[in-house]
């Protein structure tokens, strides 16, 4: 007889299946973020990286459930494989770090991250790299579901709540390790604290087997007897294929939807995948419920029914969700990190999560009439399931979502729900069939053949009558979406909810200086590598130098290519030139790769918080001084807002600790890193004689770069102020402190702060600029004066202090009246107070 209430034994299983689910999900963060650094982290990269987790999870479940049918003891084996998680765990972690140099040695070194040997190498050394210990981490589980068994009613009710015990400690660890252990403790911690959860759950397991044996009920270590596979059986594995398949490629639609809406951050991804998996948590545990009542496949015909309809309704709501997040989202502080994500996550994605969750336990208790073959049984399909669970996520990713959109994905998902309900019911539940099977068919045929439709907007669009869509690609990558306002007629691109460039003045003005501004401090710049291509002005804008040979380009989203048309009169339709190689990968991906040095790297990436940190870390800057030639000059964006001023100022120590010889350019809205391996020369005369010579003059001189004492103006610290400005530690791969800046990078006033901060360590480079002719050093101080009175303005302007900006905008005007950009913000500053008044 089943029992009514949680014995000792099977609690402490339970207990061991969560706290070894907490170990899982924090190494497959670790791991999955150790891997993008040596693979690269395109989707189609990480994709790879997902179907090798996948495999070795299968491989061990299927291990895991020979063994678990062999042994007389499986929860004794199911703690020596915790134990030596929790030796491997750690090892792992740590020689991961160095997998990026050996990668580079041994992967196809294609230079497209599309290409078949590209992707086919990086599946097989990850499937190598991961096997020993995803495979331990697969096989624990049907351990654990043999243990927990006397009887077919036990061990179908100790499966649910093992599957809702190792789901929820899933929850705990990505919160834990999202949000504490790796922002404060790094890597090793994080590593340290997987270990720990380990540790805790081979406790729980050997406790389990004392209780076990405690209760007088030891099996003999006789071989189990065969398995057979008969028709009903061979199902059942086909439908744990699909349904883990349709699991992932939901979440997958989910995931990329609500990133259309929220902030692309570290801590919105782990808030929407605890989103899922608590989904997944409840429905397990509600499965106990059903189990109660029997007819594991009648239930489960059910819930697929139910997850079709929610679907459906999915499709048909989803595009309301930008206007949701408008409404919804505060505007700092902890509610500007959490409210969205988890009210809009869990408005999407827990419906139809709840009911998936609550399926996979029924399918298993479906499949496992007995309990002497039940490990094995249980094991046959974790394999299968989790072989669907990559295919679905990378169908959906790369084939679904890309042809289809987001309204007729979703319905399509919802035919194959139908469809496996009606294969359920069939024989069983005459009605549910019946309308499964023709609901399936008719959801089929309107996924295919309806028009697009349920285009996720962005938020700051959402019910806008002068924003503009002038493109709209779901791609595998990313939604990349161009807009135009229809008043300004300004253009702006974005890639999910990440703004990779806009036309305005000051966007305009820093990807034109990160591209001329290297040219300027490198004497003979040929060889050029640009990572980002965005909306391809900063490539134009070093294309035009004079003497350039050769301009790589590394692009992660390759639709941004393709969108970049739009701007096509300020990128000059620059990749017609013969020059210019475009390759669609990630720049630190590409680097790695090798190839002849550099003269010159420029790296225009998102902010730190939205998934670029990679790209600030120590290691990347080390990674692009390895690949520079003597004398080579790195750039980088170095953004102002959204940056606390620790973590500004650590960005500039982490940037000197590579380049010893580090200047920091303030453009007014926005900064840039600069630095060598040997002192940058400061020379006006070839200044002079490149710009003179550029080839698209009317650019450089709408952003205020036509001329040499307009690049002067532009050094704003040199490398002893860097110094005194630096904040270490800095950032690393293993310590990577400017990926977690939320919730402080929500508060007010972050521009103005840092603004400042290079105001107060401001020191003059004329002493420096050789060749500067003695007639004009009076003007190139004016120039700079001016320039510091029009910042002093600004930073009046954004406080809200009227008289103050106007009084500031008026002596830069005494100064510097002649200058574009203080004539260009004087008209901004007028217009406003008209618009005032």
């Amino acid at each position: 007889m089943l029992r009514t209430r949680l014995d000792p034994a099977l609690a402490l299983l339970i207990l061991c299946a969560a706290l070894s689910g907490v170990s899982a999900l924090t190494l497959e963060l670790l791991w999955g973020r150790e891997l993008a650094l040596a693979f690269g982290s395109s989707q189609y990269a990480v994709a790879t990286v997902l179907a090798a987790f996948m495999l070795g999870l299968g491989l061990g479940s299927f291990l895991g459930g020979r063994l678990a049918d062999r042994v007389a003891a499986p929860a004794r084996a199911a703690a020596r494989i915790e134990l030596a998680l929790a030796v491997a765990g750690p090892l792992w972690s740590i020689g991961l770090l160095r997998l990026p140099a050996l990668a580079a040695a041994i992967l196809p070194g294609a230079g497209d991250a599309t290409r078949p040997a590209f992707l086919i190498g990086r599946l097989l050394t990850a499937v190598i790299v991961l096997a020993l210990p995803t495979m331990l981490m697969g096989a624990g589980f049907p351990l654990l579901a043999r243990a927990a068994a006397r009887s077919v009613p036990e061990l179908h009710h100790g499966i649910g709540r093992l599957v809702a015990g190792a789901t929820l400690g899933g929850v705990a660890g990505v919160i834990a390790t999202g949000f504490v252990v790796l922002p404060r403790a790094g890597v090793p911690g994080a590593a340290a604290f997987a270990a720990a959860a380990n540790l805790g759950a081979a406790i729980a397991a050997l406790s389990a087997q004392r209780a076990i044996f405690g209760r007088q009920e030891r099996r003999d270590a006789t071989p189990a007897p065969p398995l057979e596979l008969d028709r009903t059986a061979i199902v059942l594995l086909a439908a744990a294929t699909i349904s883990g398949g349709l699991v992932l490629a939901a979440e997958t639609v989910w995931h990329r939807a609500l990133l259309m809406v929220v902030a692309n951050s570290t801590a919105t991804l782990t808030l929407l995948l605890a989103v899922t998996l608590a989904g997944l948590a409840a429905g397990a545990a509600a499965s106990t419920r059903l189990l109660g009542h029997g007819q594991p496949l009648a239930w489960w015909a059910r819930l697929q029914a139910a997850a079709a309809l929610l679907l459906v309704g999915q499709a048909l709501l989803i595009d309301r969700i930008a206007l949701a997040a408008r409404l919804l989202r505060p505007d700092t502080g902890w509610a500007r990190v959490l409210v969205p994500p988890l009210l809009l996550g869990g408005s999407v994605i827990l419906p139809v999560a709840i009911l998936l969750g609550a399926a996979w336990p029924l399918l298993l208790a479906a499949a496992t009439p007995r309990v002497e073959d039940g490990g094995r049984r249980l094991g046959a399909m974790g394999v299968v399931n989790s072989i669907g669970a990559a295919l679905g996520a990378a169908g959906a990713g790369f084939l679904a979502l890309p042809a289809l959109g987001f309204g007729r994905c979703l319905v399509l998902l919802a035919a194959c729900h139908a469809g496996l309900a009606a294969v359920a019911a069939r024989g069983r539940q005459r009605s549910l069939a019946i309308g499964a099977t023709v609901a399936a068919a008719l959801l089929a045929i309107g996924a295919l053949t309806a028009p697009r439709f349920a285009a996720v907007s962005l938020p700051s669009l959402a019910g806008d009558s002068k924003a503009q869509i002038l493109a709209y690609r779901e791609s595998p990558s990313g939604t990349v979406v161009v807009t135009e306002d229809r008043g300004t007629g300004v253009r702006s691109m974005y890639v999910d909810n990440n703004a990779v460039i806009g036309s305005t003045y000051d966007a305009l003005k820093v990807v034109r200086m990160l591209g001329l501004v290297p040219a300027l401090l490198h004497p003979r710049p040929e060889r050029v590598l640009v990572i980002g291509y965005g909306a391809g002005v900063t490539t134009a804008t070093i294309a035009a130098v004079p003497g350039v040979t050769s301009i790589e380009v590394a692009e992660i989203v390759p639709e941004v290519i393709e969108a970049a048309s739009f701007f096509e009169p300020l990128n000059h339709d620059v990749l017609r030139d013969p020059r210019v190689r475009v390759a669609a990968n990630d720049g630190r991906n590409h680097l790695l790769l090798g190839g002849p040095p550099y003269d010159v790297i420029t790296c225009d990436p998102v902010h730190p918080l939205y998934g670029s940190a990679p790209l600030y870390s120590l290691d990347f800057f080390n990674l692009c001084r390895s690949r520079l030639a003597p004398g080579g000059v790195a750039c980088q964006y170095l953004p102002l807002h959204r940056m606390p001023a620790r973590e500004f100022r650590r960005a500039v120590a982490t940037f000197q600790a590579a380049f010893a010889e580090t200047w920091v350019l303030f453009g007014l809205g926005h900064a840039m890193l600069v630095g060598s391996d040997r002192p940058l020369d400061l020379d006006w005369h070839r200044w002079q004689t490149v710009l003179e010579a550029h080839a698209w003059p009317d650019d450089l001189a709408a952003s205020a770069l036509a001329t040499p004492a307009q690049i002067a103006a532009l050094l704003q610290l040199d490398p002893e102020a860097c110094r005194r400005l630096a904040l270490g530690p800095p950032s690393t791969d293993l310590q990577p402190r400017l990926e977690f800046l939320a919730p402080a990078a929500y508060r007010e006033g972050l521009w103005e702060a840092n603004a400042r901060l290079l105001v107060d360590g401001y020191q003059s480079p004329l002493g420096r600029i050789r060749g500067l002719p003695p007639s004009l050093t009076e003007a190139v101080r004016s120039l700079v004066a001016g320039k510091r009175l029009l910042l002093f303005s600004l930073l009046e302007r954004s406080a809200g202090n009227a008289d103050g900006s106007l009084r500031w905008l008026s002596l830069a005007l005494q100064v510097a009246g002649d200058d574009p950009e203080v004539q260009y913000y004087a008209r901004q500053v007028n217009a406003e107070l008209a618009g005032d008044r």
